[in-house]
């Protein structure tokens, strides 16, 4: 204490109560001590300061690596549909199936179809054929047929029926295709007709000419299915009851089958 009666600056004034019991038992904290404190707290504050900064640079290196695994682990749904492209199938050139290129091809076909017939007195009936064809170019060919047909004697005062049987040979002329191929045809031979009346048997043999047109479609390189329409032109055909004699000429319609050699 001063002369003065005021206190020196450098001893701390009572903190509290100014009671005295209580003053002599709480310690007193000087200046110098303030000052040897404060150091000490900012001290401190610079290593916050300093945390702080450094946190704040690893801060963003962490982000990083945590986005990275986020977007990785995005539902597929929920990032963009990329469509894929759809593949274009390379176009390549179909083999030509016929076989029909050597002059030697043979063939070989069997069909069954309807007749129409061209008589008012001879019902339609159902008729078998069948045939060797040999090709002379890839285009033209000739074929061997022989085939029958049933036609049943119709309206008149006596029943009866009519079997004609032919053997013809013609000349074919085709369109080479793919799978298709269409053709013409024409020719001729012999019809022989065998009939039957009244318990009577007899036949007779004409001449005649047939021509029509018809498709192929290749199954296989060696197999087809065929379809044909053919006009057979013959006279009448006189009987033992018709001295006149029927009208021998009728239509055929037939599908069938092909086998190349």
């Amino acid at each position: 204490m001063r002369s003065d009666g005021r206190l020196d600056p450098l001893i701390a004034a009572p903190v509290g109560n100014a009671d005295s019991s209580t003053n002599e038992n709480q310690p007193l904290h000087t200046t110098h001590e303030r000052q040897d404190y404060a150091p000490e707290k900012k001290g401190r504050n610079v290593g916050k300061l300093f945390a702080s900064w450094a946190d704040m640079r690893i801060f963003p290196t962490l982000l990083i690596p945590l986005f990275l695994v986020c977007v990785a682990t995005t539902p597929a749904e929920a990032q963009p549909q990329r469509i894929p492209p759809v593949p274009v199938p390379l176009r390549t050139s179909k083999p030509t199936p016929a076989p029909a290129s050597k002059a030697d091809t043979l063939a070989i076909h069997a069909s069954i179809g309807q007749t129409a017939t061209r008589s008012q007195f001879l019902d339609n009936g159902l008729e078998l054929k069948g045939g060797v064809e040999g090709y002379v170019t890839p285009r033209v060919s000739i074929r061997g047929q022989v085939g029958a047909a049933w036609w049943d004697i119709a309206r008149l005062s006596y029943s009866g029926n009519l079997r004609p049987m032919y053997f013809v040979a013609n000349v074919v002329y085709n369109w080479q295709g793919d799978d298709w191929r269409p053709y013409v045809t024409g020719g001729g031979g012999l019809y022989r007709y065998a009939f039957k009346e009244v318990g009577v048997s007899g036949s007779k043999t004409k001449g005649g000419v047939d021509v029509g047109a018809g498709v192929e479609y290749f199954v296989t390189r060696q197999t087809t299915i065929t379809g044909e329409a053919l006009f057979n032109r013959v006279g009448s055909v006189p009987t033992n009851r018709a001295a006149l004699g029927f009208k021998g000429s009728f239509w055929s319609l037939a599908v069938g089958a092909k086998k190349y050699f």
